[in-house]
């Protein structure tokens, strides 16, 4: 899908979504696409039927919030809080303090890398704009201009080698820094790791018998969100250690997710889980294709389900499992073709020799490559090179030309050719599936064929897509393990980042709430409260005007500068990303 086609759909989905709310809503004041039950009376009644439900709707953002789970949570509180369960109530407790102490950490973890983002971008920018302006000045201040400007060229590369690693945090953005294809997992994980997040503030909060006062989901744009709404009043009520155990948890719980994930992906059980599901491990004779794109010239001659076998002469047989030869091959510089084939020399010295040879590098990819003949003298022939059909000579049939090094390992009659060096044509030898042939053409020799993909080998790699794992029975999905480590990879990565992003002290995050807590937890330590009856109706705690000041002047302070460090890195990952 391209990014025409998916604004395309996104506003069809939003004009359709406010014609519903407007159709359900002509006849009633509420803004709620689906009203609200606030009970209902009967033998029947349960939580669904005693669900308050109220989906909001304004331009782009509709949420979805919900108090049905809220029965759920007080269960888990009377039971977390029983005295029969009171050692599970201490290990969790427990376990909820060592995330508090994850989340400071955390936060000054996401202090520094902020810092060292914007030191490398920085730094990473003023070197490419100072070695541009060198290499523009070195070659317009010499009147040998070629030779100076790739003497330039050489000294930028070697300037670049010079630059910083690259940064610790890195933009994700679909169609600019991942596929544009990746977007709809991207936005799954997404929601899951915020979901997972969010779980951890519902399961802290019942450790401290605060109640639930909704549940929910919302949609901006395209962008999903999940949260968890607490009362403000116990919450605030509650000592300073309780509220860092429920601000940090959701936190804390993207941590533990992430370690999970890693931990899971280090023992490898991916063929173990496919094999035992259905799927069947091709790679021991080639890579089976799960989708190739619309657009792309292979999309009518490469089934889906086929096999492919090689690349050129290159096998994609495998015995090691983790081994990716298919993408390996595909981005790798082009190879110097060992081997030619014999054709007649009068066939191939009557092609004419142009363009393709001269510049095959930067043609359009066609039908016609530019061959050569290195080892005939050019005395007796003109020219070596000559444009050849590449489904002539690379497509193979009854009469499929004998391969060689030399002209010597040919007939008498016939040259041995060979690619050009700068000509980016692959051959690409695929299995049909057997599904796809008659009963009549079953033999395996009939199954086997080869296409010649003429362009940069990038292209292919970006419009084909292959996997190891072939289904065994016709319900399983072909991309279904594919697109699974697609999904791990960015719940493992989002989960993370949220872990992070999370604790920077921003307004409406769980950063600015912990950074209060843990002045609250230092003023505790340092000064003692004032009392008084004043104190005790708020249910807050107290302390002198000039600690309150200097209180402010701290979250106000790291606020900004966390405001700061976000939009700097921010601008820079998005200059240096273009």
């Amino acid at each position: 899908m391209g990014l025409t086609s998916l604004l395309y759909a996104v506003f069809v989905f939003w004009v359709i979504l406010h014609a519903i709310h407007r159709s359900l809503t002509h006849h009633a004041q509420s803004r709620s696409i689906l009203p609200s039950f606030h009970g209902v009376q009967g033998r029947r009644r349960g939580w669904l039927m005693a669900l308050q439900t109220r989906v909001t709707l304004q331009t782009v953002y509709v949420k979805l919030e919900t108090t049905g789970f809220n029965d759920v949570h007080d269960t888990w509180a009377s039971r977390l809080n029983k005295t029969s369960h009171a050692h599970l109530k201490m290990m969790t407790t427990m376990l909820y303090d060592l995330g508090s102490v994850a989340g400071a950490l955390g936060m000054l973890a996401a202090f520094v890398l902020l810092c060292v983002t914007v030191y490398r971008s920085l730094c990473l920018v003023f070197t490419q704009s100072s070695r541009a302006s060198d290499v523009i000045a070195l070659a317009s201040s010499t009147r040998t201009l070629a030779k100076r400007a790739l003497d330039a060229k050489e000294d930028l590369a070697r300037a670049v080698e010079t630059l910083p690693a690259a940064t610790p945090l890195n933009l994700i953005l679909p169609g600019v820094t991942v596929p544009l294809s990746h977007l709809p997992v991207l936005l799954v994980a997404l929601f899951l790791s915020q979901v997972i997040h969010e779980l951890g503030h519902a399961i802290t909060a019942a450790l401290e018998s605060i109640p639930l006062s909704s549940v929910g989901a919302s949609l901006f744009v395209i962008v999903p969100s999940a949260f968890v709404s607490l009362p403000a009043a116990p919450v605030q009520a509650l000592p300073t250690s309780s509220k860092l155990r429920i601000i940090t948890s959701g936190a804390f719980h993207n941590l533990i997710l992430w370690a999970l994930l890693y931990s899971l992906s280090s023992l490898r059980l991916g063929h173990l889980v496919w094999t035992s599901i259905g799927y069947q491990d091709v790679s021991h004779y080639g890579r089976v294709v799960v989708s190739v794109d619309e657009l792309s010239p292979l999309h009518e001659h490469l089934p889906i389900r086929s096999v492919i076998t090689d690349l050129d002469d290159q096998s994609l047989v495998s015995t090691d499992t983790s081994a990716d030869i298919w993408t390996t091959y595909l981005l790798e510089p082009m190879p110097k073709h060992e081997l030619g084939w014999c054709v007649d020399s009068r066939w191939f010295l009557d092609h004419p020799s142009n363009e393709c040879c001269n510049n095959s590098s930067s043609a359009s990819p066609s039908q016609v490559a530019c061959f050569s003949a290195n080892d005939v003298p050019q005395s007796s022939t003109g020219l070596q090179q000559r444009c050849v059909s590449s489904l002539a000579v690379l497509q193979p049939d009854a009469a499929s030309p004998k391969r060689c090094k030399e002209s010597v390992h040919c007939e008498s009659h016939k040259l041995c050719i060979k690619l050009g060096e700068d000509t980016e044509v692959l051959r690409v030898k695929f299995r049909l599936p057997r599904a796809s042939m008659s009963a009549r053409n079953s033999g395996d020799e009939q199954l086997i064929q080869t296409v010649v993909w003429s362009g940069p080998r990038e292209e292919m790699l970006e419009e084909v897509h292959v996997s190891k794992y072939s289904p065994r029975y016709w319900f399983l999905p072909i991309g279904l393990p594919d697109a699974s480590p697609l999904l791990f990879n960015y719940i493992s990565t989002l989960t993370l980042s949220l872990y992070f992003f999370n604790l920077i002290p921003l307004p409406h995050l769980d950063g600015s709430q912990l950074l209060e807590a843990l002045l609250d937890l230092i003023q505790e330590r340092t000064s003692p409260r004032q009392s008084g009856a004043g104190q005790l109706e708020l249910g807050s705690s107290h302390y002198p005007r000039s600690q309150n000041r200097w209180r402010t002047r701290v979250t106000r302070g790291v606020q900004i500068l966390s405001i700061g460090l976000i939009l700097e890195s921010l601008s820079l990952g998005l200059y240096n990303a273009m």
